[in-house]
């Protein structure tokens, strides 16, 4: 079994490359001309990946969210 210790490296080392590539993404569409849309990432990509982590979260731990999730998309797609 691991230790505590060497499972934190490992995340560590998973997150800084997650967010070193988002970071030369970022400088890469800011150079290209389009500075507000690589701002913007940089505020939307970490929000997305928090709301899908605790959506997750959410339908694994109570299966009645997903129920109420699949009745929102279905009211909301017949509205079009």
């Amino acid at each position: 079994m691991e230790d505590t210790s060497d499972l934190l490296k490992q995340g560590m080392k998973v997150l800084f490359a997650v967010h070193n590539r988002l970071f030369v993404a970022d400088m890469t569409i800011a150079k290209a001309g389009q500075p507000t849309v690589a701002m913007a990432s940089r505020f939307a990509e970490p929000m997305l990946g928090m709301l899908v982590g605790h959506g997750t979260a959410l339908i694994i731990q109570k299966p009645m969210f997903l129920q109420m999730l699949m009745g929102m998309v279905t009211a909301l797609s017949s509205c079009y």
